[in-house]
């Protein structure tokens, strides 16, 4: 059990690892391009970058939070009273990264539009429904352990 548990933590890093490299690296040269390809809407950018590092910093409280998952079910071998409220946690910050990226939505539309660039609007949908999927999921999680229990 402890393998498959140290296995899933360095899965977790590796995920998170390119997630905070985009947002050193990448975030900011996105909000430079749109402020050089949109220099009348200035604030666009800053929009952008706003609901990106907004939606990166969910999904990296979501990580840690699954690490919490990961060392209390270590500990105890089991789900706990810890456990169903990380699931909450996470399951409120696939909503609201499912909701900010639908506001953001418009924005990617506009940013696609004048760069003629539909692959923005694809990498959007995408976010979007990952985030469906990880909500849904830790709402079936926590449905399976209240009847469980």
């Amino acid at each position: 059990m402890k393998v498959q548990i140290w296995f899933l933590k360095a899965t977790l890093l590796v995920i998170n690892i390119p997630l905070l490299l985009m947002s050193v690296f990448w975030w900011p040269r996105l909000m430079v391009n749109i402020a050089a390809v949109l220099p009348r809407v200035v604030i666009l950018g800053g929009v952008v970058g706003l609901l990106l590092y907004g939606m990166t910093g969910l999904l990296l409280w979501s990580g840690f939070q699954l690490i919490r998952i990961l060392n209390e079910v270590a500990k105890q071998g089991s789900f706990g009273l810890m456990t169903s409220q990380a699931l909450r946690q996470i399951r409120r910050a696939a909503i609201w990264n499912t909701v900010g990226y639908m506001v953001s939505l418009p924005f990617f539309y506009f940013v696609a539009d004048r760069t003629d660039a539909p692959g923005i609007m694809l990498i959007d949908f995408a976010i979007i429904l990952i985030s469906v999927t990880i909500a849904t999921g830790t709402n079936l999680l926590l449905q399976l352990q209240t009847h469980h229990d």
